[in-house]
């Protein structure tokens, strides 16, 4: 920013109106770590102090971990959501129009006459806002709330499995998993941040092979080795 150093403000003392502008070389701002030559004295206003400073300013809160298990998870629970509300709804409104039809009256095995908080042929509105409630109650259980509950357990013991087993070990130490929430991401590798040697012609890295465990895994044949083998007639 090539503002960062700039400083304008105005300063009113006794019914005076004094300008204070300029940067710190030429003005009257004095940064922190500043020291004074040719000055016995000065008389100075503390600005940008406690969150106005350029390091809380910078600062930025963490960002929260989330596996794709979990993000996936939460999708389908607001998917759940989103049905069982659609569903509440359909009964509610279905509710009103049967309470009040004029053929729900005559239906004696009924007992239509005898009003309860969820049949109330006589107000049909409020009969059916009780409803939706008790339809959220009773397809309640269409949300799987306790699936949370089910993957922290898993991921408890995939951290014990880890703690606990021997060929993950060096030199006797064991290997230590300090986040539960991150255990299923073990094997899925999406990026591999690798340093270069000397200029790239077409600024392209290329996979080529690796070995994991003594395992080969690649075929060693790159965009440079095909272009030759055209040139040459081989491919």
């Amino acid at each position: 920013d090539a503002l960062i150093y700039d400083f304008n403000a105005r300063l009113y003392f006794r019914g005076l109106e004094l300008p204070l502008s300029g940067g710190s070389a030429n003005g009257q701002l004095l940064q922190r770590s500043t020291k004074l030559r040719n000055t016995k004295w000065c008389i100075g206003v503390a600005v940008y102090t406690g969150k106005q400073t350029k390091i809380q300013m910078n600062l930025s809160d963490p960002p929260h971990k989330v596996s794709n298990i979990e993000r996936k998870l939460n999708g389908y629970i607001f998917i759940l959501f989103f049905i069982l509300l659609t569903l509440c709804i359909t009964g509610s409104i279905l509710s009103r129009l049967w309470l009040g039809a004029p053929t729900t009256a005559k239906m004696w095995y009924l007992a239509p006459h005898e009003i309860t908080t969820t049949f109330d042929i006589t107000e049909p509105e409020a009969a059916s806002t009780a409803r939706f409630v008790t339809y959220i109650i009773l397809l309640s259980m269409l949300i799987p709330i306790s699936l949370y509950v089910s993957v922290e357990v898993v991921k408890t013991f995939l951290m014990f499995v880890i703690s606990s087993d021997d060929k993950m070990s060096f030199d006797g130490i064991p290997a230590q998993a300090r986040s539960a929430g991150l255990c299923e991401e073990l094997g899925q590798v999406s990026y591999i941040f690798s340093d270069k040697t000397g200029t790239l012609t077409q600024n392209l890295m290329v996979f080529k092979k690796c070995s994991i465990a003594g395992i080969e895994y690649g075929r060693g044949y790159c965009e440079v080795e095909r272009a030759i083998a055209r040139r040459s007639g081989k491919g």
